[in-house]
């Protein structure tokens, strides 16, 4: 894996080169035009794009399901999974072909996700200040009262340390995560005509994506020739880039930063991205996330009420206007009455499901309108403009037959066929059809979101529990207009969608500016004892639905720093982070730095030169720093409290590496300290120590 590691990072040093290229040129006005042919530029003698479409348009084999045989594999049936695996499996041989490298290997990462990306761009900033592989960890493992033993336990202690010789890049610079951010095609859409003509960004790119190669975009490199995908794909990971950024490198490669983002997801380390893209299982799975045994941190964590929780529920609650359900109850029986004889039995079947579904969804809302329609005229009755329901109510007002049926297999149906799109486009293209026979010149514009869609989010909708959301019927009344009724299940419950991130992923961190720890420190000292007793209940599981275990977060030299006792489970490891050294704004400090200085001068002075300083420092200089260790070592203190105490022991700064600061250690910690190799052995030594220590005392 470090192999891999290593050939990986020079294709990236060799990417960044690459970019820094494509700058120098679009900065000299060298860059190049497109690359890829488009639906505009066709060789001479090809027939022009008006009969092309025409004789493309005899064929409806395009609008039948996804999984139904067609007449283009020489009368063979190949199942569209068959199909895609076939495909990808070429591509790749193709790839390695041309590259000749493996199989990629995606590695763990942590997906930080925030509200905003302009909160998550002041993310790569920090991230370039931390240079972890040229981090220092020192960490000690103490045995005492088993020292003379021939023990089988782990004795090899660690401390990372890196050189800054060692940490520079062929470019000269720091190494760089690999860091890839993810946002929407309106962000990172580069197709500047297609978003100027385009009602549904989405759906349109889409829609290029289902052309043939002279229709497709032309940002997009033709299929089964992903070599520019893949050098696109390193120059993202070569240097962090925010969504600016990205967009900006996708303008000068002349190829898709939203697909290119994509791409770099497997072999990213850290995926910055939206709260929604996190949270909403269709968005995961249309990027290619798995959260399985990653990191999940979600920032600006404090403000899970105004924010989180919103953003959890407005994932599912979707609106339904009535007149997208009549127009896909119209589209769906005109798509049934066309290709019924050529509609395998299975679809067939599951077509007629949603035809009745949407019959009664659309009785339903009609008969709940013409009540308040008739209200309204007779002036005689009050009924309330809006109605608010239980998903069991709701669905008993469809009837018996409707509500028998399995939305959620109706659902998978719907996004496995693709049929929506299907349907739409078919209905679409009679449109055209019958305008052209009218005379009429007008096209449908690119990317109109098939009405079946918000059908299909509302039938997931209604598949929640019972208690977790409800449904409202909402009179609307439009001056000129006939009154309509709209829809809309809102979900109440918001646990769901976060239940399946905390589940799949490893670990989630939630981060913010003002968390809420289960204890504080008390102002009070006389008040410590009884907080102390609570975390300790807390630590050994005593709380009810509470699990065990905990994090004490403390300033050193302060309250917790002496004089108090974490003996056994209590503490079983603690982590000095930095060197805590004193003030030296302090004036009592400065005063009496002075004052040692002055008494080392004059007793040199007095020995009339005979006697030198044992080091190279002064004794002003050596009195700050024991003062340093002195507080590292009380507070390393409070974790060994007597003879068969353990806890591991990490100290976090390349200084504990120097002698003058290692001698001042404890002599029972510091024979035991060694420089690590890195993070991975660090945490290695302290899971085998750890897992020893307690096989060792449950055997005593």
């Amino acid at each position: 894996m470090e192999a891999d590691e290593r050939d990986y990072e020079e294709k990236l040093a060799k990417a960044r080169k690459r970019e820094q290229q494509l700058r120098r040129m679009a900065a000299g006005r060298m860059n190049k035009r497109a690359r890829y042919p488009n639906a505009a530029t066709r060789a001479p003698g090809e027939p022009s794009s008006s009969k092309a479409r025409a004789a493309e348009d005899e064929d409806d084999n395009v609008f039948l399901p996804e999984d139904e045989p067609t007449n283009d594999d020489g009368g063979e049936y190949i199942s569209p999974e068959l199909r895609v695996l076939m495909e990808k499996v070429d591509r790749i041989q193709r790839s390695r072909h041309l590259h000749g490298e493996e199989e990629e290997v995606a590695c763990t990462k942590i997906y930080y996700a925030s509200r905003t990306h302009s909160q998550l761009t002041q993310v790569l900033p920090e991230m370039s200040k931390l240079k972890l592989k040229q981090s220092v960890s020192v960490t000690n493992y103490h045995e005492k009262g088993f020292l003379s033993e021939p023990s089988s336990l782990p004795r090899k202690r660690s401390l990372s340390v890196g050189e800054d010789d060692d940490n520079q890049d062929e470019c000269g610079t720091n190494k760089q995560f690999r860091t890839v951010s993810l946002g929407s095609r309106k962000q990172l859409c580069i197709n500047e005509e297609l978003k100027a003509k385009s009602r549904d960004l989405d759906e349109a790119c889409r829609e290029l994506l289902g052309e043939k190669a002279g229709k497709r975009c032309q940002y997009l490199p033709p299929a089964g020739e992903e070599v520019a995908m893949l050098d696109f794909r390193d120059q993202i990971l070569a240097v962090p880039k925010d969504i600016e950024d990205l967009a900006e490198a996708g303008r000068l490669a002349n190829i898709c930063p939203y697909f290119g983002s994509r791409k770099a997801i497997p072999q990213a380390e850290l995926v910055t991205l939206p709260y929604n893209l996190l949270l909403q299982k269709s968005a995961r799975e249309a990027l290619g996330i798995d959260l399985k045994d990653q990191v999940v941190i979600i920032d600006e964590a404090h403000t899970i009420s105004s924010d989180l929780i919103p953003t959890l529920l407005s994932l599912s609650t979707n609106v339904l206007s009535y007149s997208s359900l009549a127009v896909s109850l119209q589209q769906v029986c005109t798509y049934v009455q066309r290709f019924k004889n050529r509609l395998s039995a299975v679809n067939m079947l599951h077509l007629k499901r949603l035809v009745v579904f949407l019959d009664a969804l659309k009785k339903a809302a009609s008969e709940w309108r013409d009540q308040r329609v008739a209200a309204l005229k007779n002036k005689q009755q009050k009924l309330e403009k809006s109605e608010v329901l239980t998903v069991v109510d709701f669905m008993g007002r469809l009837g018996k037959k409707a509500s028998s049926i399995n939305l959620l297999e109706i659902e998978s149906y719907l996004k496995k066929s693709k049929i929506a799109r299907k349907i739409s486009g078919y209905a679409e293209k009679q449109a055209e059809k019958e305008e052209a026979d009218a005379g009429s010149s007008r096209k449908a514009k690119r990317g109109t979101l098939p009405p079946l869609h918000a059908v299909e989010d509302f039938m997931v909708s209604l598949s929640h529990p019972n208690d977790d959301g409800r449904v409202t019927f909402t009179f609307i009344e439009v001056p000129g207009q006939e009154a309509t009724v709209e829809l809309r299940y809102q979900l109440l419950n918001p646990a769901p969608n976060f239940l399946e991130v905390v589940q799949d992923a490893r670990a989630v961190v939630l981060a913010g500016g003002t968390m809420s720890p289960v204890f504080f420190e008390p102002q009070e000292s006389t008040e410590v004892d009884t907080v102390l007793r609570e975390y300790a209940a807390a630590v050994q599981g005593q709380v009810p639905d509470k699990k065990g275990g905990a994090l004490l977060f403390a300033v050193i030299g302060a309250k917790l720093s002496e004089g108090l006792n974490f003996a056994d489970d209590l503490a079983r490891a603690v982590v000095i982070v930095g060197l805590p050294f004193p003030n030296l704004g302090s004036p009592e400090l400065r005063e009496r730095m002075k004052y040692v200085k002055m008494l080392e001068e004059k007793r040199l002075i007095g020995s009339a030169g005979t006697n030198k300083r044992e080091s190279g420092k002064d004794a002003a200089a050596e009195l700050y720093e024991n003062m340093c260790m002195n507080a590292v070592n009380q507070s390393i203190g409070r974790a060994i409290r007597h003879r068969n105490d353990w806890a591991s022991l990490l100290l976090l700064d390349r200084r504990y590496a120097n002698p003058s600061i290692r001698n001042k250690l404890p002599k029972w910690i510091r024979k035991e300290l060694v420089v690590s190799e890195g993070f991975g052995q660090t945490i290695k030594d302290v899971a085998a120590f750890s897992s020893q220590r307690r096989k060792h005392a449950t055997s005593s």
